[in-house]
């Protein structure tokens, strides 16, 4: 798998935004190494050092088109089995398929021929992925979606392609780094996870979205720009682990940018970001909550 040259390519991708959000994730620290999940419009991406694991998990993913791609690779290929199934925005199983390594020899790569889903809704989609493996060094996981996308959303929950600016090589794959092409780019962010909430236009937009991403606790960043601010509200609320409000704040035409703020720390896991639009209308608008 070519993971480099799809990770940049998927970095120019936007679509409507989603609603991301990890279900049931079962990841122990012991277990996990080296886990990296990017989950974003058109592009879903999972690995880890994973020695022995037994879990499943499920994310909600927005694919901007009727089918998508799974592709899947291990090393070594050791005895395991990793089932993947699909549904698409009206819960319709559109693939479903265990992937199934025989041998456990060293350094021996098991790479399968991607593989396409049924015809589907476009929308948020579910992926389910259930996990019976042992002895696995790299376990990816590449799931690529079809379809235009208008506006952008990015979750980030590692140091691969966040468009900080060239440092080291971040642990993990994909084996691409930061700079030209790689990711949006976000002010101040050293590689940490981040929530990017980004519109090239909005006209009169009602909305509300939330979205998910891993925190360690410490206070995050709320970072705000925009060109033009003609009408209308957005509304950001950030919540911790617990569900409690670390961070609330309305932004509308009359307020001061660029805008940068801290929120209040809070408890380490999932944290919910929500932004809420009324009668919207603007130009070149981002807003990023991110750790700095």
């Amino acid at each position: 798998m070519r993971y480099a040259a799809l990770v940049a390519a998927a970095a120019l991708a936007g679509c409507d935004p989603l609603s991301l959000l990890v279900l049931d994730a079962v990841l122990s620290p012991k277990e996990t190494e080296h886990f990296v999940l990017i989950n974003q419009p058109n592009y879903f991406y999972r690995s880890a050092d994973h020695h022995d694991f037994k879990a499943a998990e499920s994310y909600a993913w927005r694919n901007c088109g009727p089918t998508a791609l799974v592709d899947l690779e291990v090393k070594p290929s050791c005895p395991n089995d990793v089932t993947v199934n699909l549904y698409d925005a009206e819960e319709t199983l559109v693939f479903s398929d265990t992937f199934h390594a025989p041998h456990c020899l060293v350094d021996q790569k098991k790479d399968w021929p991607p593989e396409a889903t049924a015809e589907g809704v476009p929308g948020i989609w579910r992926i389910d992925l259930i996990f019976d493996i042992s002895g696995v060094k790299d376990l990816q996981i590449l799931i690529t979606g079809t379809g235009d996308c208008e506006s952008e959303v990015y979750v980030q929950h590692g140091n691969n392609g966040v468009g900080n600016g060239q440092d080291p090589q971040p642990p993990g794959q994909p084996p691409i780094n930061d700079g030209p092409g790689t990711g949006p780019g976000i002010p101040g962010n050293q590689g940490g996870p981040y929530v990017l909430w980004r519109h090239m236009q909005t006209r009169d937009r009602d909305v509300t979205e939330t979205y998910f991403v891993r925190m360690n606790g410490t206070a995050t960043a709320v970072d705000a720009d925009w060109t033009q601010w003609d009408a209308g509200t957005l509304h950001v609320t950030v919540k911790d682990a617990a569900g409690l409000i670390v961070y609330d704040h309305t932004f509308d035409a009359a307020h001061p940018h660029p805008w940068t703020e801290p929120t209040a720390s809070g408890e380490a896991g999932v944290w919910s970001v929500t932004f809420e639009a009324l009668d919207l209308t603007t130009m070149g608008l981002h807003v990023t909550v991110y750790a700095p």
